[in-house]
C-alpha cells in the first residue's frame, strides 16, 4: 500500500463488498489477522474538523490540505502550524493546567500516553526509504498512539471536541525487531511479556497533533507541492493506532511549568501544586494597510512574529496570541519581524486577544 495522498483513506470498501456477500462469509480482514499487521490507513470520519485540513470533508478523505502559516523569529522566516487549544469547560477553568495535585486537571482535555521509539529497530539490508512506493519507512519504528481525535457532529450544529494535539510521553525501544512491526499498544505488550510490562510515561509531554492521513500537507514556500515528490508526504510523520496507520505533523517537545497556586480566598485558600503548559507569544498587528485600505490583521496572515523556534531554549508549541498596534497602520512588508522591537517599541499596546483564541498550538514540524 502506497502511503501518498492520494492513496485509500480507510478499509471501508473490503467492509462493504464483505457486505453485500456476508452469507459467504466473507472476513475483510483475514489477510491481515497475524503477526500485528497492518490495517490500512485510520478513518478520519470523526475526526474533529481542524484535523482534515483546509476544506476537509471527513467524508471525503483527501480532500483537505494543510499550509504551514509563514512567521518570523528574529527577523527570519520560519512555518507553522495553528490549531486552536478549545475553550476549557467550565469556562473559569484553567485552560493551561494540565495536572492538579499529582492528579490529571479534570477540566483538562485528555492527554492520552503515546509510544516514542528508540532508533534500535532492524531495518532490512540495505534498505533506503522511497516515498514514492513504502507505506511508511522500514529503517525507523513508527510511535504509537493510544486515542484519537474525535469530535461529536449533530446536524445542523458546529462540531464540537476537547481534542488537543498533546500526547504524555513514554519511551520504548524496538531493538532486536524488524522496524515498523510494532503497530499497536498490544503488540508492544506482547513484545514486552504483557500489559503490566509496558513502559511507564516520563513526565514529558509532545506536542503531536493527528491529521487525516490522505491531506497533503505543504510547507509555507511551497503551498501547492509543486516542488514535492511525492506531493504532500515530506512534512508529516507517520505512526500506528491499533495497527492502522496515521499520520502527525511533530511539533516537538511542549514545555511545562509546576507553580503552587490558590483556587481560593486569602480567607479561605485552596492551595493546589499544578503543572501548567508553558507558551511561548505570537504577535500580530491589529491593523495592517493594504491595496484598498486599512484591514484588520490577523493570525496567519504572513506576517506573525514568534519569540522562539525550534531548538531554541525559549521554544513552545504553544502560543499565546497578542495583538499590538503601530502608530499608524504598516503594509506588511514594513511591519516588525522580531519580538524585541515589537516590545520594545510597542509594548505598551501589547494585550492578549479575546479569550477564544488566545491561545493556538503553533508547532513548527522542521
Amino acid at each position: 500500500m502506497n502511503a501518498s495522498p492520494n492513496g485509500p483513506a480507510a478499509p471501508r470498501g473490503g467492509l462493504l463488498v464483505c457486505a453485500l456477500v456476508l452469507l459467504a462469509g466473507c472476513n475483510p480482514y483475514v489477510r491481515y489477522a497475524k503477526d500485528d499487521d497492518s490495517l490500512g490507513p485510520v478513518d478520519p470520519v470523526n475526526f474533529p474538523p481542524a484535523n482534515l485540513g483546509a476544506a476537509g470533508n471527513r467524508m471525503r478523505p483527501g480532500v483537505g490540505t494543510f499550509v504551514e502559516a509563514t512567521a518570523f523569529v528574529g527577523g527570519a522566516p520560519v512555518g507553522y502550524f495553528g490549531y486552536v487549544l478549545p475553550a476549557p469547560s467550565p469556562a473559569t477553568a484553567d485552560p493551561l493546567r494540565l495536572q492538579e495535585d499529582g492528579m490529571p486537571y479534570a477540566s483538562a482535555p485528555p492527554t492520552p500516553r503515546a509510544y516514542a521509539f528508540d532508533g534500535t529497530c532492524q531495518a532490512p539490508a540495505d534498505y533506503h526509504y522511497d516515498l514514492r512506493t513504502d507505506e511508511v519507512p522500514y529503517d525507523q519504528q513508527g510511535a504509537i498512539f493510544t486515542a484519537l481525535p474525535s469530535a461529536t457532529y449533530t446536524p445542523g450544529v458546529a462540531a464540537s471536541s476537547r481534542y488537543v494535539p498533546v500526547v504524555a510521553e513514554a519511551r520504548a525501544s524496538a531493538g532486536g525487531l524488524a522496524c515498523q512491526k510494532i503497530k499497536s499498544e498490544q503488540g508492544l505488550a506482547a513484545q514486552l511479556g504483557g500489559m503490566t510490562s509496558l513502559p511507564a510515561t516520563t513526565g514529558k509531554y509532545l506536542a503531536w497533533l493527528i491529521i487525516d492521513p490522505a491531506s497533503p500537507v505543504f510547507p509555507r514556500d511551497d503551498p501547492k507541492g509543486a516542488k514535492m515528490v511525492p506531493v504532500g508526504v515530506g512534512l508529516l510523520s507517520w505512526g500506528w493506532y491499533n495497527r492502522f496507520l496515521l499520520a502527525y505533523l511533530d511539533g516537538g517537545v511542549l514545555p511545562t511549568v509546576e507553580a503552587d497556586v490558590n483556587d481560593g480566598t486569602m480567607a479561605a485558600p485552596k492551595m493546589h501544586h499544578v503543572v501548567r503548559m508553558q507558551t511561548q507569544k505570537l504577535y500580530y498587528p491589529r491593523a495592517v494597510m493594504t491595496a484598498m485600505g486599512m484591514a484588520n490583521g490577523a493570525r496567519g496572515a504572513g506576517y506573525d512574529v514568534l519569540q522562539a523556534k525550534r531548538g531554541d531554549p525559549a521554544y513552545s508549541p504553544l502560543c499565546e496570541v497578542n495583538a499590538y498596534d503601530t502608530p499608524t497602520p504598516m503594509a506588511p512588508g514594513d511591519l516588525p519581524k522580531d519580538a524585541a522591537t515589537i516590545e520594545a517599541m510597542y509594548g505598551t499596546t501589547v494585550m492578549p486577544v479575546a479569550a477564544a483564541n488566545r491561545y493556538v498550538f503553533c508547532l513548527q514540524v522542521r
